[in-house]
């Protein structure tokens, strides 16, 4: 398995967004929550929303979007054919990187078990 990050695991146009808000399963947490449905593509599609006025800098959203994209493309074996987006709460740039790692790993060990039943 190819560990990159290439275009096509990237959402981009408004219809793949509607079709994530209108279908998607909600895992929340105290920083972000994440949407998920199902894709036909076998590999994650993914999209990180960081609001300005959640995050005021733009070193810190630039830190956060690498973290996650970084999660997702080492994650991805565990949680393919997916379609995410992340949405990052005014708190999550005062977390740190390992606390951020942490927390995605969760999150994607609690999607891959709820996808084995």
């Amino acid at each position: 398995m190819s560990y990159c990050y290439p275009q096509p695991f990237r959402l981009k146009t408004a219809a793949q967004f509607n079709h994530v808000f209108n279908h998607a399963k909600k895992l929340s947490g105290k920083n972000f929550a994440i949407l998920i449905t199902p894709n036909e593509f076998g590999h994650p599609r993914l999209a990180v929303i960081l609001a300005k006025r959640n995050i005021s800098k733009a070193n810190k959203r630039n830190r956060i979007k690498r973290l996650i994209r970084e999660s997702v493309r080492l994650n991805q074996a565990v949680i393919s054919g997916v379609d995410i987006v992340v949405l990052g709460y005014k708190s999550l740039d005062k977390i740190t990187n390992q606390e951020l790692s942490e927390c995605l790993k969760r999150k994607w060990q609690r999607l891959a078990h709820s996808q084995e039943k």
